[in-house]
């Protein structure tokens, strides 16, 4: 049995982000065990990192501190992560940032926001060399975090599924398999950042059964990227005795959980549905349920998932295509580009492509073609209108400005349903990432990092976008803390 100093279960910025702090303490005989055939996990399919005091935000004089952010996370989670921990991740944000970019890491600061209070300016935009800072640009950290680790001499296997972990004399047994062949791998410490279980029906299950919501995958959700999440390894820190530490599904309706008939044609429609159509939405009942002018798409998908099978439609009319085209989209969402394109050209090239786009010439028709009860939709369009022309949402009090009627002919909607992200918290740590027992003892030389350790997000999924880049933030500053306290322990 081969011996090592450190093993790391998981190459996502966590996993790759402890293994470069644990290097640069001195620890030698790293391994990272993936068991996709591709490093990163769900690490590459995004667009950036939270921090707080960075350079980028000085420059810009961006006015929120360390301290405010601090109490912000804990007055939204009501306390209930651990503060020692959310006091270091936030404190080690902005360091991180220079951290990165000693390794070859460019960023942006994300400030094309237009609904302050909704969203604190904490996004930093990692710059891709081809993607620029689009979705997926984060996959050039994790390129940059290879590339370190593996001069630092960490081993990166793939195509590594762990099967096992046991407590051992000297620490433990890591158990996986490669090329159908059983390994093991004698290690003194381990950091967990295998992400969490989006992929797992029971614990999905488990996860929305306190809160009447029956999560089923491509049924009452959809998910925004296909990275295979399926929770084992927070089932081992279990049988180990770790404990959870808050678990949720992260939600959100800024993706769609339906397939987007994705195209360079067709993009601008998406890129204008996550952000740019606070107008009318109904459920399955022909019924508004929700201030469509809500920025926060955590919070949204909390009142989708109320809805019957997760789902509802955006509903809008000819007028307000065309006051798209003249005028500009009410909200500029950060993914928008740009906002002179012909709406009405790309609908028609997307419903040839899905049926979850319709068009039609009455509001009887569009009920129909929608499969709604027509009569109630009809009067919601009344009342609807009625508060447009009132300004006024004596329903939701949604802002005015995002009172749009539906009176011009033709009429459209588009049939929606949540998309997760991912799923967030399942193993309990403390402010040095060191995992803990049902009575808060340290289990000694096991570590955890990333989504399947953050229950800072899982007490409240809309941190996500309240301050924004907060999981693949936590990702990667938990990865530097496991890291460099788990080189502590290996070193003493």
């Amino acid at each position: 049995m081969e011996r090592k100093n450190l093993v790391i279960i998981g190459s996502g910025a966590a996993g790759l982000g402890a293994a470069v702090a644990a290097a640069e303490k001195g620890v030698k005989d790293i391994v990272v065990l993936e068991k996709a055939k591709n490093i990163g996990g769900i690490s590459i399919t995004g667009m950036g990192i939270f921090a707080i005091e960075s350079k980028y935000q000085k420059e810009k004089n961006v006015n929120y501190t360390k301290d405010q952010a601090f109490h912000d996370l804990m007055e939204i989670t009501q306390w209930k992560p651990d503060a020692k921990l959310v006091r270091e991740y936030v404190n080690k944000s902005g360091d991180t940032i220079d951290w990165l970019e000693e390794k070859g890491v460019k960023f942006q600061l994300l400030d094309k926001l237009t609904y302050p209070g909704a969203i604190n300016q904490t996004g930093h935009l990692i710059v891709h060399p081809t993607l620029g800072t689009r979705p997926g640009c984060t996959s050039e950290m994790i390129n940059c975090l290879l590339k370190r680790a593996q001069e630092y001499g960490v081993e990166v296997i793939t195509e590594a599924a762990v099967t096992g972990i046991e407590k051992s004399e000297n620490g433990y047994v890591i158990f996986y398999k490669k090329d159908d062949e059983p390994i093991m791998l004698d290690t003194k410490a381990a950091v967990i950042a295998s992400g969490g279980c989006v992929h797992d029906p029971e614990m999905l299950h488990d996860i929305g059964k306190p809160y009447g919501h029956d999560y089923v995958y491509n049924k009452s959700y959809g998910l925004g990227n296909n990275i295979p999440l399926t929770g084992e390894l927070i089932k081992m820190a279990w049988s180990l005795g770790c404990v959870p530490d808050g678990m949720a599904l992260m939600g959100t309706t800024y993706m769609d959980g339906f397939k987007f008939p994705r195209s360079p044609e067709t993009q601008p429609l998406w890129d204008f549905m996550s952000f740019s159509f606070p107008y009318l939405w109904v459920n399955k009942d022909g019924e508004r349920f929700v201030d469509e002018g809500n920025m926060n798409g955590a919070y949204m998908s909390n009142a989708v998932a109320r809805q019957k099978d997760g789902q509802y439609f955006l509903v809008f009319d000819q007028a307000l295509i065309e006051h798209i085209k003249n005028d500009g989209p009410d909200i500029y969402g950060y993914l928008l580009d740009d906002d002179n394109v012909d709406l009405e050209k790309i609908f028609k090239i997307v419903m040839e492509r899905s049926d979850n786009y319709f068009m039609a010439d009455t509001l009887d028709e569009l009920a129909e073609k929608m499969n709604i009860p027509a009569d109630r939709f009809k009067a919601t369009i009344e009342e609807y209108n009625y508060f447009c022309e009132d300004r006024h949402d004596a329903v939701f009090a949604k802002n005015p400005k995002f009172l749009k009627p539906i009176i011009t002919p033709k009429y459209y909607a588009i049939r929606r349903m949540n998309a997760g992200y991912g799923t967030v918290g399942g193993i309990k740590i403390n402010h040095k990432a060191e995992t803990v027992d049902k009575d808060i003892n340290v289990i000694p030389g096991l570590y955890a990092a990333g989504d399947c350790a953050n229950g800072i997000v899982s007490y409240n999924t809309s941190i996500m976008y309240y301050v924004w880049g907060g999981t693949l933030g936590f990702a990667i500053n938990s990865g530097r803390i496991a890291g460099e306290n788990a080189a502590d322990y290996i070193l003493k």
